[in-house]
C-alpha cells in the first residue's frame, strides 16, 4: 500500500488505505478542520476517493448519489457524513470524495 502519511484530501488527513475496488480507493481518515456538519475535528471516518470514469456527467451522478445517501438512515447502512469535489493538481482532474462513518472490524472475506 502506498504511504499516505501526512496526506490530506479536503478537510481530512489520510491515515491508511483500507480498501481498493472498482469504484475507488477507501482510506481511514481523520477530520482536521472545523466546518463539516456532523463531523467533529479529530473524528475518524472512511473516505472514499472515487475513480474517474471518463464520463462527462460524473459530477451530476456524484451529486445525485450523495443526495440519496444523505436521506438514508438505517442501522444496517453505513451513515453518510460528508462529500466534496476537489481538484487533483498533480493530474489536473476533478476528484470526487464520499465520507462515511468508519466501521472497524474484519472484512467479510
Amino acid at each position: 500500500m502506498p504511504d499516505t502519511s501526512k496526506s490530506r484530501l479536503g478537510k481530512y488527513e489520510l491515515l491508511e488505505e483500507i480498501g481498493d475496488g472498482a469504484e475507488g480507493r477507501i482510506f481511514k481518515a481523520r477530520c482536521v478542520e472545523a466546518g463539516v456538519p456532523g463531523v467533529a475535528v479529530g473524528e475518524f471516518v472512511a473516505l472514499k476517493r472515487l475513480r474517474q470514469t471518463g464520463n462527462e456527467t460524473q459530477s451530476d451522478i456524484f451529486k445525485r448519489t450523495t443526495r440519496i445517501l444523505r436521506n438514508l438512515d438505517h442501522p444496517n447502512i453505513v451513515r453518510y457524513k460528508d462529500s466534496f469535489e476537489g481538484n487533483d493538481e498533480a493530474l489536473d482532474e476533478p476528484v470526487y470524495c464520499l465520507v462515511t462513518e468508519l466501521l472497524e472490524g474484519e472484512t467479510l472475506k
